[in-house]
């Protein structure tokens, strides 16, 4: 008997699966944030660099729950390429923005990094 899914696959298809019922059900209105997780809460008075800091969340499960809780919407970090960010909202559905060219590299420990466009002369003149 031949598998559709193969190898090292198996374990993420299983994920995909749980992650697609957890944000069924929380969008179903089936199960409610509040039994599960508590809210989010942000510092009352915040500076204005910090309100404009988007909530991020390791997973699509933890992303979605918080986004559900706290009203905004969840960078998935898990979900992160180079084109694009996903983020979960709190009506249960995801966003992706995408974009024609990288706006993120991995450094030399594996890291996303944002693409820095600005330029810059030195002091011997070169860019």
């Amino acid at each position: 008997m031949h598998s559709f899914v193969s190898g090292g696959s198996v374990r993420h298809a299983g994920r995909v699966v749980a992650y697609t019922a957890v944000v069924g059900l929380l969008a179903s209105g089936l199960v409610t944030i509040d039994a599960v997780a508590s809210p989010v809460t942000q510092p009352a008075a915040a500076s204005p660099a910090q309100a404009h800091t988007p909530l991020t969340r390791p997973d699509l499960m933890s992303a979605a729950l918080t986004a559900r809780s706290s009203g905004q919407r969840v960078e998935i970090v898990a979900a992160e390429d180079a084109l694009s960010t996903t983020y979960a909202n709190p009506d249960g559905t995801l966003t992706t923005e995408s974009h024609a060219a990288p706006i993120r590299f991995k450094d030399a420990h594996g890291k996303w990094q944002p693409v820095d466009l600005t330029l810059q002369q030195n002091a011997d003149g070169s860019i």
